[in-house]
């Protein structure tokens, strides 16, 4: 069946939507799965502390009546890049790291999921962080009994609409030393100061 299968019939990943959901039309079932990059090695760099991280998409349409979009991971490195036809395998992908109902998306306006605990420690730190989105109803094996998606833009569509991830942390690599030294020039109502940041840790400031 559409669900176990191993492998999808066909990949998109040049249009300006991505869709995940299930839909029923005359006797064919069709299943949507959608994977999400984002390159979040700079926060190694720093010696980041992440304490909290909410998805960003841009709905374009939704057609579900009870449902809800989630987050979840792959395991090794799905979903790959450049996504193929057997990226489509559920087997690959588990948990929940954090969702939204579809009574709440809007599809004029960006919609923000928070990732929980459990999606808090998929970030990756020195790579890439890789979400594969599928509605509850895919995950729990729900046949639909008729169109049943949510969609958003991708990150083709452009500036304004591109899906993102906003990631807060605390910084906890070397502290900066700070040095002053004598001021000169120095007038009645002027003066140089001079001083030196030295900035030890790996990071371009």
């Amino acid at each position: 069946t559409a669900w176990v299968s191993a492998s999808a019939d066909l990949v998109d990943n040049s249009s300006v939507i991505a869709v995940a959901g299930q839909d029923f039309t005359g006797a064919n079932y069709k299943i949507y799965r959608s994977s999400l990059y984002f390159d979040t090695s700079y926060l190694g760099t720093m010696s980041a502390v992440v304490s909290a991280a909410t998805l960003h998409l841009y709905g374009a349409w939704n057609s579900v009546t009870s449902n809800n979009l989630t987050i979840q991971t792959g395991s090794g490195t799905h979903p790959n890049i450049p996504l193929v036809v057997g990226e489509y395998d559920k087997s690959f992908y588990s948990s929940d790291g954090g969702a939204i109902l579809s009574s709440a998306w809007s599809t004029t306006a960006y919609n923000p999921i928070p990732l929980n605990a459990t999606g808090l420690t998929w970030i990756n730190s020195t790579g890439l962080t890789r979400f594969m989105m599928r509605t509850g109803q895919d995950i729990a094996g729900i046949a639909p009994i008729a169109n049943d998606e949510m969609a958003w833009w991708s990150y083709e569509r452009g500036i304004g609409y591109q899906p993102y991830l906003d990631v807060t942390f605390t910084y906890s690599g070397t502290t900066p030393i700070i040095a002053t030294n004598s001021a000169v020039s120095i007038t009645h109502n002027s003066a140089t100061l001079q001083g030196t940041l030295l900035y030890t840790a790996n990071v371009t400031p």
